[in-house]
């Protein structure tokens, strides 16, 4: 390879103005700029060489390829017999490429003479100097960016096929663009003098010419001048993990560039960028709805993300979204799941032969794995995707899209702690998105009201300091529960806004807005924008939404706002989802005070049912209300006001946002949010010596769970849970006391879960235990067994015990527990591997429980 350095001070083409502090500050990522070109330029490289060709044109005869093909051969057709000189200027680089890729693949002559032809018109009546070139219109920067990629794949794949003349003639041709584009693409030049889309697309192409004319005196300025230009954007518009902040339409716009470049580098001068992308190709995995799609927040629409065009490139990447599989998996489960109503999604339609480059980068041999992560997932940087399952076009989906990211200077809406819902199969709560009808862009899309947020005197939440996203405050995921909350400064004077979310068994949300300011005249205003027909009875909205062949099937989408006594109204606006602006009716609610709280639930039907019927408890001091989800459940939900303890019917509480269920009048779940204690009907249910966020369920009678969030130094925590005989928290048993009784405490510094057993029921008539009366080791079961087997005893008083297992000889095979354990019985597990976690061969195996100088044993026999 040829190392090619020292540029960045030489040219002016590769100076970045120190002056965009700002657009260095963000947590985005670079790569290295030092360009890398082969020693020798050789013709075809970019996608394949020659040593390659045969495997790519067999999979033309792959029926798998056999749709693209098809479109692939109907545009070659619909070219290759045109005159060059009859295509504008975005039709002569696609008819080139198509052309072109027809004689390499097809050995087609009157379409590589079409392409050789194009190729010698390239730019002709397009400004080719800086002094004349316009970069607007129908000369923007982002067009020029594929015209060059366009052309440098059909000179790479025509190059041999050329006279000396026709050679020299393209060459010029492209390099004049290179140059234009190296000269004019920095701050303060001709364009591109922020760091957005409008500067990498041209980059990636730029980068492209350079691995293409590797012979030109150029080249290594060019792709200089196209790695660092790259690097502007990439570490101010995406975030650390992945994170892309103009929106789900402009990150695919800008794939459209960026995905070839990555190919060109790698293949040309086995130069690897992709590991510095992947959380960026994570990103709409982690993002994606149940049917695929990226939300359209910020400048966005809906998009299906190519995540199959990079797959190859990660076929031994670990990834997040997956324990064991590596990325390139993930990546094309994603795109075999992504439903489509339409082919062309990437916004540059006019520009690109995407069919060419999807034939070319996919490779359809890679497995799919579906993402064995959670179904909810959080970004750092300030995205929650809340969703009962990975995918499934059907009623039982639900999703719903936290947003909270620092905004950023192009294509940013007001939108901070804004979120967007798609359930049962359609789109439900909707964002502006971006509209189409340019001439009510700035008078509706990028206004706050038209996102699912509190608005203050007008104004949106925003990002406490430049670059650094709203704060986190809460995120806990626990079984049936999980929640997310967020905080963001305000435009009122000492203004705070959190916005918290429950998602409540993976079929409905609850949202908490706390709001405060030092001035009583501040206007809080909750919009809540839906899609479809609205009809609005005092605090309850139900958006209507018909099948649609778009966006999914008939459903509603109902909410319930607290405090029923704020004003509503219902306004108009517009959402676009996919190239569309359509009419909406929103709900308003309004609360003007210093320091206020709305509750609000989201629950979505089938078309034609109704919602729960919702009983409103709120009183001076807490907004709640109570409805009934499914048979035999009262779900309540309520949210402080000031900063005294509330009560609300059966519940008393400290905390700022509660949750319970109860189940035939058992009180069997319960969530807080910064809290101390609750009581129910007069009897304290859990307590703590300081603040703490919590899920609890009582998963039987006899097992209790406590999810915490993160812990605020060590907390002395007390729970009615009567006759406990092990806490464990993690899997780690801790030290536990039984204070009074029905109660349990324990002592916890870190996040995380606490188990308690009890041997006999929690519920108050059954309570009364009786110690088992020896110290017993049961027989094993399953006996044999294959891999596991479960192992009881018995412990008359509390002592340190342990359980192992050993070989016929004696020798240890594994230590299953040693630990202090109350009186009771136990249960165990031995998962038939050895202390290296190694599988332990078939036959019989020793069972041995300890206490000082007592044992038990017993025999089990294991079979492979």
């Amino acid at each position: 390879m040829r190392l090619v350095a020292g540029f960045l001070a030489a040219f002016a083409c590769a100076s970045i103005a120190a002056a965009q502090v700002n657009y260095n500050s963000y947590s985005g990522f670079t790569t290295p700029t030092t360009p890398i070109l082969p020693a020798v330029e050789k013709h075809p490289s970019l996608f394949f060489d020659s040593t390659q060709l045969t495997a790519v044109r067999a999979r033309k005869s792959n029926t798998a390829y056999a749709t693209l093909w098809s479109r692939i051969t109907s545009r070659i057709n619909s070219y290759k017999t045109k005159s060059v000189l009859s295509q504008d200027e975005n039709d002569r680089p696609r008819m080139a490429r198509y052309c072109a890729f027809a004689w390499i693949m097809n050995g087609d002559v009157t379409a590589r003479d079409t392409a050789i032809s194009a190729l010698m018109a390239a730019y002709t009546g397009v400004p080719q100097t800086a002094s004349t070139a316009s970069f607007s219109d129908a000369y923007d920067e982002i067009y020029r960016a594929t015209w060059i990629q366009n052309y440098c794949s059909a000179y790479d794949w025509v190059e041999d096929q050329l006279t000396p003349a026709q050679r020299d003639t393209i060459r010029r041709r492209i390099a004049t663009e290179a140059n234009l584009l190296c000269d004019n693409m920095r701050s303060g030049v001709k364009y591109s003098p922020r760091p957005h889309n409008h500067r990498t697309k041209p980059a990636y192409g730029l980068g492209t010419a350079a691995l293409t004319l590797t012979g030109h005196p150029n080249a290594a300025r060019w792709l200089d001048s196209a790695l660092t230009n790259i690097n502007t954007v990439t570490k101010y518009q995406f975030s650390a993990d992945g994170i892309y902040r103009e929106g789900s339409h402009y990150y695919i716009y800008t794939l459209v560039n960026t995905i070839p470049f990555l190919w060109h580098y790698k293949n040309v001068s086995s130069v690897d960028l992709f590991p510095y992308y992947a959380p960026s190709f994570e990103w709409p995995v982690f993002i994606r709805d149940q049917r695929g799609w990226m939300p359209n927040h910020e400048d966005g629409l809906v998009k299906p993300a190519p995540t199959h065009m990079v797959a190859a490139a990660y076929r031994t990447t670990p990834t997040r979204l997956h324990s064991t599989a590596p990325l390139s998996d993930v990546l094309q489960w994603n795109w075999a799941t992504t439903s489509f109503f339409t082919i062309d999604y990437t916004g540059a339609t006019n520009d690109i032969c995407w069919d060419i480059d999807e034939f070319l980068l996919w490779d359809s041999t890679i497995p799919t794995a579906v993402p064995d992560a959670g179904p909810t997932t959080r970004l750092a940087s300030g995205q929650i995707a809340f969703r009962n399952k990975w995918s499934g076009s059907d009623s039982s989906a639900r999703y719903l899209f936290f947003h909270a990211v620092a905004g950023c200077d192009n294509h940013d809406h007001e939108d901070a702690l804004s979120y967007i819902v798609n359930a049962r199969n359609t789109c439900m709560a909707v964002d502006a998105g971006y509209g189409q009808d340019q001439s009510n862009y700035d008078t509706w899309y990028k206004q706050p009201l038209a996102n699912n947020i509190v608005t203050i005197n007008g104004s949106a939440p925003v990002e406490f300091f430049e670059n650094v996203d709203p704060k986190d405050v809460q995120y806990l995921v626990a079984p049936q529960f999980e929640y997310a909350e967020k905080e963001a400064k305000t435009s009122a004077a000492g203004g705070i806004a959190r916005r918290g979310i429950a998602f409540i068994d993976g079929n409905y949300w609850i949202v908490v807005d706390n709001l405060a300011a030092t001035n009583a005249s501040t206007n809080y205003k909750l919009n809540i924008h839906g899609r479809g027909t609205m009809s609005r009875t005092g605090n309850l909205s139900t958006w209507s939404i018909p099948s649609d062949s778009k966006y999914g099937s008939a459903a509603n989408l109902h909410t319930a706002v607290f405090p029923a006594t704020a004003t509503f109204a219902d306004r108009t606006g517009t959402t676009c989802l996919f190239k569309d602006s359509v009419p909406q009716t929103y709900t308003e609610a309004t609360l003007v005070a210093d320091t206020v709280a709305f509750l609000h639930l989201l629950w979505t039907t089938k078309s034609g049912e109704g919602i729960p019927a919702i009983t409103d408890m709120s009183n001076a001091g807490m907004h709640a209300f109570a409805f009934s989800p499914t048979l035999g459940n009262t779900d309540q939900a309520s949210v402080r006001r000031g900063i005294d303890v509330q009560t609300s019917g059966a519940l008393r509480t400290d905390a700022r946002f509660a949750w319970t269920r109860t189940t035939a009048s058992r009180l069997r779940r319960y969530s807080l949010i910064d809290a101390t204690f609750l009581d129910w009907n007069g009897a304290t249910v859990v307590s703590a010596d300081g603040m703490i966020t919590l899920a609890a369920s009582f998963v039987s009678d006899t097992l209790f769970r406590m999810d915490l969030d993160s812990i605020n130094g060590a907390r002395v925590v007390r729970v009615a849970v009567a006759n406990a005989h092990t806490v464990t928290l993690n899997g780690t048993p801790i030290v536990f006391t039984d204070p009074a009784p029905g109660m349990t405490e324990f002592s916890v510094s870190e996040k995380g879960t606490v188990l308690i057993s009890s041997l006999a029921s929690n519920d108050v008539a059954e309570s009364g235990f009786v110690a088992p009366s020896s110290f017993t080791l049961l027989p094993l079961y399953p006996n044999p067994f294959n891999p596991s087997v479960t192992i009881e005893a018995e412990l008359p008083v509390r002592d340190f015990v342990s359980v192992k297992v050993y070989s016929l000889l004696g020798g240890l095979v594994r230590s299953v527990w040693e630990g202090e354990l109350a009186a009771g019985r136990h249960r165990f597990r031995w998962d038939g591997r050895d202390g290296n976690d190694r599988e332990a061969a078939s036959g019989v195996y020793i069972v041995e429980l300890r206490r000082g100088v007592e044992r038990r044993q017993v025999k089990g026999l294991l079979l492979r």
